[in-house]
């Protein structure tokens, strides 16, 4: 399932927009994780015009016509694809919707079926991670300390390179918009020349652990984590110059 993380309330707004787009590409479910404080923030949203914003809208596509063999997950080369969803009323609409492991008549397959139906569920996702990611980087050029975030952490974590850049610590963010498909490649790419890792969660470190899937043994990874409550960009810089000092 394909999972958002906005930092502000413009974000929640845009966000949704992309949510439902990949929701109607990808057919899965797709997740805005907000939190309280992001909930009682108050702020200006720009909603452009009605029109401007169908622009960003993806067309919904159905299967319409009775043409059965077209309802497949796999086309003749065997590569995964998403069909268009059935729609009622016409030949390729399935007479069932069972919620375990079914073929594309919706009827429930045998036990020797599960494994390639759920494969079909997970590949739509993970083959097309390069479209469904989205990141952002700011001042990472140089960085030698990452701070890897999402969320509120992240909009904070702007201030904390800002300050740190000011003192003369080369800090970049890596800010992780998508949550899950995860953007392993890039977060590999974004510390194959830093030193330490810094990660401010609002929990014990959930996103920590798939960073550790792919940093390098010898970086260490410093957690920030704060639970119900939002990180101050001194708490954050303090952990920043303890990753320094241990560079030394």
């Amino acid at each position: 399932m394909i999972a958002y993380a906005p930092m502000s309330c413009q974000e929640l707004y845009d966000l949704t927009i992309d949510a439902f787009n990949a929701a109607e590409t990808y057919r899965c479910p797709v997740y805005i994780l907000s939190d309280a404080y992001l909930g009682h923030l108050h702020e200006p949203v720009i909603i452009p015009p009605a029109a401007e914003i169908q622009k960003h809208v993806v067309e919904r596509k159905t299967l319409d016509k009775p043409n059965p063999e077209k309802f497949s997950f796999r086309d003749s080369q065997n590569n995964v694809i998403v069909p268009p969803a059935p729609v009622l009323g016409t030949p390729n609409y399935p007479i069932y919707f069972f919620s375990q492991p079914h073929g594309p008549d919706g009827i429930p397959v045998n036990e020797d079926q599960v494994l390639k139906p759920l494969s079909n569920l997970i590949e739509k996702i993970t083959r097309n991670v390069d479209k469904i990611t989205k990141t952002q980087s700011y001042m990472l050029d140089d960085a030698e300390i990452v701070i890897i975030a999402y969320g509120l952490p992240a909009r904070v974590s702007f201030r904390v390179v800002n300050q740190a850049r000011k003192e003369g610590i080369k800090v970049g963010l890596f800010r992780l918009i998508t949550l899950w498909p995860f953007p392993y490649e890039q977060v590999k790419k974004v510390l194959a020349n830093a030193k330490a890792v810094v990660m401010p969660e609002m929990n014990f470190g959930l996103m920590a652990g798939e960073v550790e899937r792919v940093k390098m043994l010898d970086i260490p990874l410093y957690k920030v984590p704060k639970i119900a409550d939002l990180h101050e960009p001194d708490e954050i810089m303090a952990v920043v110059k303890i990753a320094r000092e241990a560079m030394k």
